[in-house]
């Protein structure tokens, strides 16, 4: 019985073993030639929105106008870069005005300095009433604060 099954196994590994191989068959790939494009305006539109990153707050210390913008939008600036620059005029006109308002209340404070000193020299003599010198010195103290 054993040698049934090795003949058997033999007679099925012959027939196997004596199998042609198979011939790949290769295909032949038909090979086209791409001529180069030309440019050609090519628009798609999406519906989109785009917000920023970061949001940055920018303002003069004064308010003015705007006299240059020395960027454009989307260019990238550094710190300390000059973004824009203010038209002076109004602000040197206002500071001139100040200035000269400066001016007015620096004399009111010293004639009011001078009134009290000779006020109180004339109260310790005795010869002024107290009402006199508590006006000299309200007077005082009033020209200082809104000096």
């Amino acid at each position: 019985m054993k040698i049934k099954y090795i003949l058997l196994f033999l007679i099925i590994f012959i027939f196997t073993a004596c199998k042609k191989d198979t011939e790949e068959v290769i295909r032949a790939v038909k090979i086209q030639e791409i001529n180069s494009m030309q440019d050609e305006n090519f628009n798609i539109d999406f519906p989109a929105e785009i917000s920023p990153t970061q949001k940055t707050v920018l303002a003069f210390k004064y308010a003015g106008k705007i006299k240059s913008i020395n960027f454009e939008s989307g260019d990238f600036v550094k710190k300390g870069q000059v973004i824009a620059t203010m038209d002076d005029k109004d602000y040197k006109v206002n500071l001139e005005a100040f200035s000269k308002k400066y001016e007015a209340a620096k004399a009111v404070a010293q004639n009011a300095e001078t009134q009290f000193a000779r006020a109180e020299k004339l109260y310790k003599g005795e010869a002024l009433a107290k009402k006199d010198y508590d006006n000299a010195l309200m007077q005082k103290k009033c020209c200082y604060i809104n000096f």
